[in-house]
Protein backbone atom coordinates (compact mmCIF):
# COMPACT_ATOMS: atom_id res chain seq x y z
CA UNK A 1 0.00 0.00 0.00
CA UNK A 2 1.53 3.42 -0.84
CA UNK A 3 1.27 6.39 1.28
CA UNK A 4 1.72 9.61 0.78
CA UNK A 5 2.42 11.79 4.04
CA UNK A 6 0.89 15.33 3.51
CA UNK A 7 0.07 18.30 6.54
CA UNK A 8 -1.56 20.87 7.01
CA UNK A 9 -1.27 23.64 9.56
CA UNK A 10 -3.51 26.12 10.47
CA UNK A 11 -3.39 29.54 9.27
CA UNK A 12 -2.70 32.50 10.76
CA UNK A 13 -6.99 33.55 10.55
CA UNK A 14 -7.56 30.08 12.91
CA UNK A 15 -9.43 31.08 15.85
CA UNK A 16 -8.06 31.35 19.49
CA UNK A 17 -10.38 28.55 21.45
CA UNK A 18 -9.56 25.38 19.71
CA UNK A 19 -11.26 22.23 22.01
CA UNK A 20 -12.00 24.74 25.01
CA UNK A 21 -7.88 25.29 24.67
CA UNK A 22 -5.94 28.77 23.82
CA UNK A 23 -4.15 28.43 20.38
CA UNK A 24 -0.47 29.61 20.59
CA UNK A 25 1.13 30.99 17.68
CA UNK A 26 -1.39 32.93 15.79
CA UNK A 27 0.33 35.32 14.41
CA UNK A 28 3.17 33.30 13.46
CA UNK A 29 3.67 30.31 13.64
CA UNK A 30 5.62 29.05 16.50
CA UNK A 31 9.60 28.41 16.32
CA UNK A 32 8.93 24.36 17.39
CA UNK A 33 6.44 24.25 14.02
CA UNK A 34 8.75 26.25 11.67
CA UNK A 35 11.59 23.75 12.29
CA UNK A 36 8.91 20.75 11.85
CA UNK A 37 7.90 22.30 8.59
CA UNK A 38 11.75 22.88 7.55
CA UNK A 39 12.47 19.05 8.55
CA UNK A 40 9.49 18.11 6.49
CA UNK A 41 10.92 19.91 3.63
CA UNK A 42 14.34 18.49 4.19
CA UNK A 43 12.56 14.91 4.47
CA UNK A 44 10.57 15.48 0.91
CA UNK A 45 6.74 15.87 2.42
CA UNK A 46 4.50 18.50 1.49
CA UNK A 47 2.79 20.76 3.56
CA UNK A 48 0.87 23.86 3.29
CA UNK A 49 -0.99 26.23 5.91
CA UNK A 50 -4.85 26.79 5.83
CA UNK A 51 -6.65 29.36 3.55
CA UNK A 52 -9.26 31.34 4.10
CA UNK A 53 -12.23 29.16 3.75
CA UNK A 54 -15.55 31.05 3.98
CA UNK A 55 -16.86 29.17 7.25
CA UNK A 56 -13.78 28.29 8.76
CA UNK A 57 -11.17 30.06 8.07
CA UNK A 58 -7.21 29.08 9.11
CA UNK A 59 -8.81 25.79 10.57
CA UNK A 60 -6.47 22.67 9.05
CA UNK A 61 -9.51 20.41 9.74
CA UNK A 62 -11.60 22.16 7.32
CA UNK A 63 -8.98 21.95 4.37
CA UNK A 64 -8.38 18.71 5.17
CA UNK A 65 -12.14 17.96 4.65
CA UNK A 66 -12.02 19.32 1.61
CA UNK A 67 -9.55 18.05 0.13
CA UNK A 68 -11.11 15.10 1.18
CA UNK A 69 -14.42 16.02 -0.42
CA UNK A 70 -12.30 16.58 -3.82
CA UNK A 71 -10.98 12.45 -3.38
CA UNK A 72 -7.09 14.31 -2.73
CA UNK A 73 -6.70 12.53 0.45
CA UNK A 74 -8.86 9.49 1.64
CA UNK A 75 -8.02 9.57 5.72
CA UNK A 76 -6.70 11.83 8.16
CA UNK A 77 -4.76 10.86 11.28
CA UNK A 78 -5.46 13.07 14.56
CA UNK A 79 -5.53 12.39 18.46
CA UNK A 80 -9.20 14.00 17.98
CA UNK A 81 -12.17 13.88 15.59
CA UNK A 82 -13.25 17.22 15.78
CA UNK A 83 -13.06 16.64 11.62
CA UNK A 84 -16.43 14.99 11.15
CA UNK A 85 -17.94 18.43 12.03
CA UNK A 86 -16.25 19.72 8.82
CA UNK A 87 -17.73 16.64 6.75
CA UNK A 88 -14.63 14.65 6.98
CA UNK A 89 -15.93 10.87 6.59
CA UNK A 90 -12.57 8.99 7.48
CA UNK A 91 -10.57 9.82 10.75
CA UNK A 92 -7.78 7.51 12.06
CA UNK A 93 -7.49 8.40 16.18
CA UNK A 94 -4.74 7.75 18.44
Amino acid sequence: MLLHPYFVFDGPDCPQLKRGEDVVGLTSPCLLVQHFQELLLMFGFNWHMASHFLYAPGEAEAELACLQSCKLINAVVMPYNDMLLFGMTCVVCR
